[in-house]
Order: structure tokens, then sequence, then C-alpha cells
């Protein structure tokens, strides 16, 4: 009579032990992942940092007019860039 609580008890400390086990490996495998993801983000911010440097110098006026004379594209001052000839 007195096995079948104890066993009860031995099954409920089986189960309650499984359950603290599992979520403890949840637990680590989250760890390592956020780890991972952390890590990924600061390489992508790093490289986002690069690319806006990039991006700023392409688009700094010094290194339009650069790639101008360097490609040959003739230099149209402002005030004739809209007029056609035909006044």
């Amino acid at each position: 009579m007195k096995a079948l609580p104890t066993l009860v008890s031995v099954l409920i400390i089986g189960a309650v032990s499984a359950v603290v086990v599992t979520q403890r490996l949840k637990l680590t495998s989250t760890g390592y992942e956020i780890g991972l993801l952390e890590q990924e983000e600061r390489r992508l911010q790093e490289e986002k940092r690069r690319l806006d440097n990039e991006l700023s110098s392409i688009e700094s006026r010094e290194s339009i007019e650069r790639l101008v004379v360097q490609h040959g594209i003739p230099l149209v001052p402002p005030e004739s860039a809209g007029k056609t000839g035909k006044n």
C-alpha cells in the first residue's frame, strides 16, 4: 500500500526534474543565441557606419566634380543649363 504513494512521489519528482532540466537547456540555448545576435548586430552597425561614410564621400561636391572631370563630362554653368540656344 505504501508503494503507490512512494511511486507517485518519485514520478512527480522525476517529472519536475525533467522540466527544470529542459528549461535550463532552453535558457542556455537562448543565451547563446542572444550572444550571436548581438555580435551580428555589432557587425551590421559597423557596416552601416562604413557605408554611411562611403555615401557621404561619394555625395560630396568635390567627389562629384572629380568624377565628372575624370569621365570627361562637360561642366555647364547653372545659369546656362536651362537654355537651349534658341532665344
